[in-house]
């Protein structure tokens, strides 16, 4: 009981000091979905002394989000994006609308408010288009980049010496005829009609403050009807390239094929022995004559079978007729 007083004396104190007349305190800038280190500052160590972060909207009371280094906020989601540094700033992850507002660090002495620092003030730069979807070629498209503060109750106005511009991924300004880009005191709106080269093109603001991007967001532009044509070019593509594959693949194999017939053609020419029938000899009398035939060996070419027949190493067999 006496803690969870202590908890309402804690915000009760923090509003009145943070919404008070003439307070002041830092400005950060981030965008949604990055993430962002709040400061703390030094405090004088005291025995049973505690760093408490508390964090209050103006529509709602504040709450305390870590004590003593623990994040103690109540909503799961939030804690487990929550951080405490063991410099006592507080870290936030991934950076949502409802993040925007006031943080407060301030150190209690033996359950008592001792001191507090200046308050830090989130403000987070963002993108609303219209439509939200179902975005085709010939759409008029509207992007709408502000600063939100509180939550997102409402948009609040850039510093006198900062400016909302759009860019390209390259930090280029836009320009040109299709970009019509309206400046107001709180947002920057810029309104085009979607082309084909659209397609998942991002669009980015930048928070400018005396020539140097404090924050930065893109909205990224998606056609329902280009993805059909690009997955029907590309399925094209594919096809005529296995065709490609697999016609190159054949003419190796044919080649490869006829080579090998080839080779054993030349080995059965190579190993084949010729016949040839040579003059019969007559070495007796009128009665007796025979028949010589000679098998030569082709391997031993031309000039081996002109040589005489008793240098000749071929086999020759002889009928007696």
């Amino acid at each position: 009981m006496e803690k969870q007083l202590c908890d309402l004396l804690v915000c009760l104190i923090l509003l009145s000091w943070g919404f008070g007349a003439g307070v002041a305190g830092l400005e950060l800038y981030s965008s949604l979905g990055e993430t962002v280190t709040l400061p703390c500052g030094r405090f004088q160590e005291y025995q049973n002394s505690f760093i408490y972060w508390v964090f209050s909207q103006r529509s709602e009371t504040a709450s305390e989000l870590a004590s003593g280094g623990k994040i103690t906020v109540k909503q799961p989601e939030r804690a487990a994006r929550l951080e405490v540094l063991p410099d006592s700033s507080l870290r936030i992850h991934d950076l949502h609308i409802e993040d925007s507002g006031q943080y407060t660090c301030q150190q209690y002495v033996n359950e008592q408010f001792h001191s507090s620092q200046a308050s830090v003030f989130l403000k987070l730069l963002t993108i609303t288009a219209v439509p939200g979807g179902d975005l085709k070629r010939g759409t008029a498209l509207s992007l709408q980049c502000a600063l939100v503060c509180n939550g997102g109750i409402a948009d609040c106005s850039p510093p006198v010496n900062a400016e909302l511009t759009w860019v390209d991924d390259e930090g280029t300004a836009l320009q040109g005829d299709r970009f019509k880009i309206t400046k107001y005191r709180t947002h920057s709106t810029l309104s085009l009609q979607l082309q084909k080269s659209d397609h998942n093109r991002r669009w980015r603001c930048n928070l400018t403050e005396g020539g140097e991007v404090k924050a930065s967001f893109s909205y990224t532009t998606t056609l329902t009807d280009t993805p059909v044509l690009i997955a029907s070019s590309s399925s094209a593509a594919v096809t005529l390239l296995l065709v490609l594959i697999l016609a190159v693949a054949f003419c190796a194999w044919k080649r490869k094929r006829t080579d090998s017939n080839n080779h054993v053609q030349a080995e059965e020419l190579k190993n084949k022995e010729s016949v040839s029938e040579i003059p019969a000899r007559v070495t007796g009398g009128a009665e007796e004559n025979y028949s010589s035939i000679r098998f030569d060996d082709e391997r031993r070419g031309p000039e081996r079978r002109q040589a005489p027949a008793e240098e000749s190493k071929g086999v020759i067999y002889s009928a007696i007729k």
